[in-house]
């Protein structure tokens, strides 16, 4: 029993990382209240879990509003740009009509194509935001590039976040274990378990 209370122990160490994901999942979502601060907040919470992964961190708050403030004009920037985006991809492909004998049509398809293409760019574009200093331009073309070339990781990372998001719809019941889980730890867990595999793919470009 004294070795499990132990501050070196297992217990202690998964204890005091769960309790800094949830001071860290708490600070994200007060930080997204105004909708326009989300890339911001989404930066600097990357920030933290990429130094979590790489047994870097200091004060969780200290960290992150560190981030926070130093990538707001980029990350809210970038942020107002996925938005516009995303609102013109859920136009077109409502635009185009329903589906054709329950398949994609060729627009459709295209428009698919270009959607995935999308979510890659904007699961990595933030997290090399936190990590390296470039022009907005360039780091919009890094996270492409990059999302492409390490094809395996960008599968690994888009399984942990759709995964983690259709778990909790698939019925009443996981919504309503969903709810608590991702306002005490969710978006922090995720980021932080997306961050090992950016980790190994950022460490190629240091």
């Amino acid at each position: 029993m004294k070795k499990l209370l132990d501050l070196d122990s297992p217990v202690i160490r998964l204890l005091g990382r769960l309790t800094d994901l949830m001071a860290l999942n708490i600070i994200f979502l007060a930080s997204c209240l105004p909708v326009i601060t989300v890339g911001a907040a989404w930066t600097a919470l990357y920030y933290v879990t990429l130094k979590m992964v790489r047994n870097e961190e200091s004060y969780i708050f200290s960290s992150y509003w560190k981030a926070f403030r130093e990538n707001f004009r980029q990350a809210t920037v970038i942020w107002g740009g996925v938005l516009c985006m995303l609102v013109v991809l859920v136009l077109d492909f409502r635009m185009t009509g329903p589906l054709e004998n329950g398949g994609l049509k060729p627009l459709q398809m295209l428009l698919a194509g270009v959607g995935l293409l999308f979510s890659m760019l904007v699961l990595y574009v933030f997290p090399l935001l936190a990590r390296f200093q470039n022009t907005i331009p360039k780091m919009l073309q890094n996270a492409l590039l990059i999302a492409v070339r390490h094809l395996p990781s960008t599968i690994a990372v888009m399984a942990v976040t759709a995964g983690s998001v259709s778990v909790t719809f698939l019925s009443s019941q996981t919504f309503v274990y969903g709810i608590p889980f991702w306002a005490l730890f969710g978006f922090a867990v995720t980021a932080y378990a997306n961050s090992w595999f950016f980790r190994r793919v950022f460490e190629k470009y240091e």
